[in-house]
């Protein structure tokens, strides 16, 4: 493919494991439950698995990837010809060598996995070719993701 290398453009996964655990083990009055990383390539939603604050991240990564991409283009409407897929067709669910490889399937393109405690959800951006405007695009893209994901 010619896209990034997913490989490589998931490392930041394995860096959010770590953040993840870091924070967990800080004294706090509640417990670190969602993290949701964005990126040009992926929309990634890290939830507790067993918590009932949080919905399926199904619907926040696949809802904040649009966001991000209808915001970026200035326009309600997807247009295909001005839109680019740039992550592979699969990507490694860490950058440990031998990980799990994880397709990006047309029909289904956000793919969830259980990983340790956690649930993560994986959504690929529509990348605009035709940029209208970037600024405000995390802001949007972060607050239709936590629209989404609360019960």
């Amino acid at each position: 493919s010619s896209g990034i290398n997913a490989e490589w453009s998931l490392r930041p996964g394995d860096h959010t494991r770590e953040l993840l655990a870091i924070l967990n083990d800080l004294p706090r009055h509640k417990p670190l439950t969602r993290v949701h990383i964005h990126t040009l390539a992926y929309q990634a939603v890290f939830t507790v698995r067993e918590n009932d604050k949080w919905m399926s991240g199904i619907t926040t990564a696949v809802k904040s990837s649009l966001t991000a991409t209808r915001y970026v283009c200035g326009d309600e409407s997807i247009d295909s010809t001005k839109i680019k897929m740039i992550l592979d067709e699969s990507f490694s669910s860490s950058s440990i060598p031998g990980s799990q490889r994880i397709p990006i399937i047309d029909s289904t393109p956000v793919s969830c996995w259980p990983d340790g405690p956690y649930e993560i959800c994986l959504a690929p951006v529509l990348v605009c070719t035709q940029i209208k405007q970037t600024g405000g695009g995390g802001d949007n893209l972060t607050g239709v993701g936590l629209l989404y994901h609360l019960k």
